[in-house]
């Protein structure tokens, strides 16, 4: 990362035949790497897939051989949104559960009871208006994904989307599936 230089890995993925990780077939790829981040106690490399113009978050323990090329690597700049400097702490407030997807602005409706959760997630800045008595409304650009889904049905009903629709049928999407598995 700080030689600003292409590596060249091998990552592993778990098989279900074989219930290891499978260290004999991973995936060889170069990458472009930014930063490292702790994140469900695991480390993951933020990166860039050299044949993409994404991010993409590798856990270091998957990697399993790593070599650093001749090659300079490329500026974040280039797939990411940040221009002089990688903001690992903006980007890592964006992510639900490591999923990424595509930046948007969402709009939420939460419980008075779950603030400090809130303000942990989306730091100190959110903007917060009052909802009613007992509840509260945030505004908050992240990246769209199954992550950020999944996230909000942790809270139940502490937690109601109202941007984007998308984003609201997605969790309706979800939890009728969910019930639909105990019925």
């Amino acid at each position: 990362i700080k030689g600003r230089k292409q590596v060249q890995i091998r990552y592993a993925r778990r098989s279900i035949e074989k219930k290891y990780l499978v260290r004999s077939e991973g995936k060889v790829f170069i990458v472009n790497p930014y930063a490292m981040l702790w994140s469900n106690d695991h480390y993951y490399l933020i990166c860039n897939n050299d044949k993409y113009a994404n991010l993409m978050h590798l856990r270091l323990d998957r990697i399993i051989e790593l070599t650093e090329l001749n090659s300079s690597s490329k500026h974040f700049s280039k797939v990411s949104p940040y221009k002089e400097k990688f903001d690992v702490t903006d980007y890592s407030n964006k992510l639900f559960n490591m999923f990424s997807g595509e930046e948007e602005s969402i709009t939420l409706s939460c419980s008075n009871l779950i603030l400090d959760e809130i303000i942990e997630k989306f730091g100190e800045d959110v903007p917060i208006k009052t909802d009613s008595d007992d509840r509260f409304r945030i505004r908050a650009t992240v990246e769209m994904s199954e992550g950020l889904v999944n996230w909000i049905l942790q809270y139940g009903t502490d937690i109601k989307v109202i941007m984007p629709k998308a984003l609201a049928s997605a969790v309706k999407e979800k939890s009728a599936q969910i019930l639909a598995m105990y019925e």
